[in-house]
């Protein structure tokens, strides 16, 4: 074991000023960072694979974003992108009424994580013994839908279901 993952058992009180002197300074680190407004870049391991990070200092913690990898982001020449496709201005007038519509305050705690919830129930009845079945798989739909049609009409009423739109929905970040 190496010395660094040791726990600390001693009930010696200079060991426990020495660690509450560690932590104040790193707290007072934290802090003049955070007045520096500057962002540190990291690497970090999780799940037995190395990730790109940006530490900020925020309030009197460190908050971790992951980012990506170089050679995790792709290419847009490597999207098949259709080429001239002409857009008339009436669609894009429309495309920018839906977002305006759309626009509402950015809320987090509108939006919860449904798959760990979901998991959790799994893994809840699996613990009392119930079997668990795989949902039935559905074939795709060959329906054709016409956008633009489907735009004008969700034009008419986007404020009251703007609350119900579930993972997505645009943002106002004012």
């Amino acid at each position: 074991m190496s010395r660094r993952s040791r726990v600390c058992t001693s009930t010696n009180p200079t060991i426990w000023s020495r660690i509450r002197v560690r932590v104040r300074h790193t707290l007072s680190c934290v802090m003049r960072w955070a007045k520096s407004r500057k962002v540190g870049i990291s690497q970090f391991v999780l799940r037995n694979r190395e990730h790109l990070c940006a530490l900020k200092a925020m309030d009197e913690v460190l908050v971790l974003n992951a980012l990506r990898f170089a050679s995790e982001i792709r290419e847009t020449s490597e999207l098949s992108v259709p080429k001239n496709e002409k857009i008339t201005q009436s669609e894009i007038n429309l495309a920018l009424k839906l977002i305006e519509g759309l626009t509402d305050k950015f809320d987090p705690k509108k939006y919860k994580d449904t798959y760990a919830e979901e998991v959790k129930k799994v893994i809840d009845a699996k613990a009392k013994g119930q079997k668990i079945k795989a949902p039935a798989k559905t074939a795709p739909s060959t329906k054709v839908i016409d956008l633009t049609a489907a735009l004008k009409e969700s034009l008419k009423d986007t404020k009251k279901e703007a609350s119900g739109i579930g993972r997505g929905g645009m943002a106002d970040n004012k």
